[in-house]
């Protein structure tokens, strides 16, 4: 009657589970002999087991790390959480996706940055997190990051072709005070958030370009013969030069505005010597981009010097997280053209336009372009009156995950936003 028994038991666990594990009974994994059943369901908790105790099945799906395992370095993604398999193959390391979980759910959903950054992107990753909480200088020729004290800053970085970029990787950036020189421009990429706490300075001064700054093409102010010159253009064409010769009056015209968004500055204004461009900042985070409260970043472009020049242009900045916040402020006003042997003025850190010196009869340069202020012509009257033209203001494209971005009540924006959906993978 025992045998009886024992085998209508059996008979009843193998109709509940069907095929999916042998007849024989267990307390531990090492009972199981049959290669294709060789997990012991001692609670009968898992499906394979319809719910009988003590049975051989196959692995459920369901089966704890701890217990059964994962492949070292395989990706799992539910919701909002990506699961990483460790290397000992016996836990996971989590962490959040900001955009979600890809529909193949083996990955967080994430954008391929523009101007070629996607592989620094993903180099970004092996890389510690870089904070820069003093003062520093960062060269894009050279790739150094130096403090005050002159001591280099190791933060790893790379050139990108096309557009000769210097791109700064980290796991994620905390950036103070920094002041960018340098002819390339310049790019951070993090998966983790960029933070800029304070004065980022990529702005042209009088001649001396911002990183990423065009120096000749259409946008650049031009030259007439007298050598007075129109302002550098961007978001719009730069303001035009005068000069006012015995029986006509020249007007050399500003730069022509700036289309599309590869990585580069702001323009040079006509005449020598004109003001040079602002310069060309590109962050990039799969997390968050912050410009804080106390923090501006600051592309403006640079003055005309002495006789008769025309004003740099503002730069560009590209900001693309799955959401982006400025607290503080983004500048990128074109300096002023000059006149009379007086300087212009570098854009200001304002939404005021970068002032024109006046000379005697009303003879003077153009003051230079805001978000909301045109840059100015030539002006004067008279043989001889001369003055350059004011550079135009500079350009931001922001692009997010619901196509917005968050600008804090007293933030200062004095640049011409552009805002644009990520297109998520």
């Amino acid at each position: 009657m025992g045998v009886i028994k024992l085998l209508g038991i059996v008979a009843a666990v193998v109709a509940a589970v069907g095929c999916t594990k042998t007849v024989n009974e267990c307390s531990s994994d090492s009972d199981c002999k049959d290669v294709a059943y060789p997990f012991c369901d001692v609670n009968g908790e898992f499906g394979p087991s319809g719910g009988a105790k003590d049975v051989c099945t196959i692995v459920p799906s369901d089966c704890p790390i701890e217990r059964c395992g994962c492949s070292p370095g395989a990706t799992t993604c539910d919701g909002s959480t990506l699961s990483v398999c460790n290397m000992e193959g016996k836990s996971t390391t989590d962490s959040m996706c900001a955009l979600g979980c890809a529909d193949s759910k083996d990955h967080c959903l994430t954008f391929e940055p523009t101007n070629g950054l996607g592989a620094a992107m993903k180099a970004a990753a092996g890389e510690p997190d870089a904070m820069l909480s003093g003062a520093v200088t960062i060269d894009t020729d050279t790739g150094q990051i130096k403090d005050a004290a002159n001591v280099i800053v190791p933060i790893s970085s790379l050139v990108v072709s096309p557009g000769d970029i210097r791109v700064f990787i980290a796991s994620s950036f905390s950036i103070a005070d920094a002041t960018v020189t340098g002819a390339k421009p310049v790019a951070f990429v993090s998966p983790g958030p960029i933070e800029i706490r304070g004065v980022v300075d990529a702005s042209a001064k009088f001649d001396v370009s911002g990183p990423g700054a065009v120096a000749t093409g259409t946008c650049a102010g031009q030259t007439d013969a007298s050598n007075v010159g129109g302002g550098g253009g961007n978001a719009t064409p730069g303001g035009a030069g005068l000069y006012v010769v015995t029986s006509t009056t020249t007007y050399p015209p500003g730069g022509s505005l700036q289309h599309g968004f590869e990585l580069s500055g702001g323009c040079r204004g006509g005449g020598p010597p004109g003001g040079a461009g602002g310069g060309a900042v590109q962050l990039d985070s799969l997390t968050s981009i912050e410009i804080g409260s106390n923090a501006l970043l600051d592309v403006g472009g640079g003055g005309a010097r002495e006789n008769n020049g025309g004003g740099g242009s503002g730069g560009n900045v590209i900001l693309e997280a799955p959401t982006v916040s400025v607290l503080g402020g983004i500048v990128a006003n074109g300096g002023s053209g000059s006149a009379c042997g007086v300087d212009g003025t570098d854009g200001q850190r304002t939404a005021m336009p970068a002032l024109a010196p006046i000379c005697t009869h009303s003879i003077g340069a153009g003051n230079g372009g805001t978000a909301t202020d045109a840059p100015g012509g030539g002006s004067g009257f008279g043989v001889g009156a001369a003055g350059g033209g004011g550079g135009a203001v500079g350009r931001l494209r922001v692009a997010t995950s619901d196509g917005t971005m968050l600008q804090g009540t007293g933030a200062l924006l004095s640049i011409v936003p552009t805002l644009d959906t990520l297109v998520l993978k």
